[in-house]
């Protein structure tokens, strides 16, 4: 059984975006995107604050950038990575009802690791059809 996780108010009060997947259809997992905003008067570094509700210990994690539109698009591939590479997607238990494919979670991945996550797809894929 999974543990409850607080949330923050920030996130879930004001969030630009939400996503919530399916867990083993048994519970729902949430993914929650703040706005983003600058760290200092400067505006030299932008964070984008996100959390993950329902998998993993549910902390307040961001992006950061070097303007808001950056630090919002680390954000979502942290999103990507963060759910792609969990234990509860790579065991076939995690899916999103909307996705082109059963492995799709509709998220953007970054260059970096197109390699990694089409692996991954395939993998869950065939898990999926067994």
């Amino acid at each position: 059984v999974l543990p409850e996780c607080e949330v923050a108010d920030e996130i879930l009060e004001n969030p630009i975006a939400m996503r919530d997947l399916d867990l083993d259809n048994e519970r729902k997992v949430t993914v929650a995107i703040g706005a983003p905003f600058p760290v200092d008067d400067a505006k030299e570094e932008f964070w984008c604050r996100y959390q993950i509700i329902g998998i993993g210990k549910g902390r307040i994690k961001k992006g950061i950038g070097i303007d808001a539109l950056q630090a919002l698009c680390i954000a979502l591939y942290n999103v990507s990575n963060d759910l792609y590479f969990s234990d509860e997607y790579q065991e076939g238990k995690l899916i999103w009802e909307g996705g082109m494919t059963i492995a799709d979670l509709g998220l953007p991945v970054s260059d970096g690791m197109l390699e990694n996550v089409r692996e991954i797809k395939s993998q869950v894929e065939a898990l999926k059809q067994q």
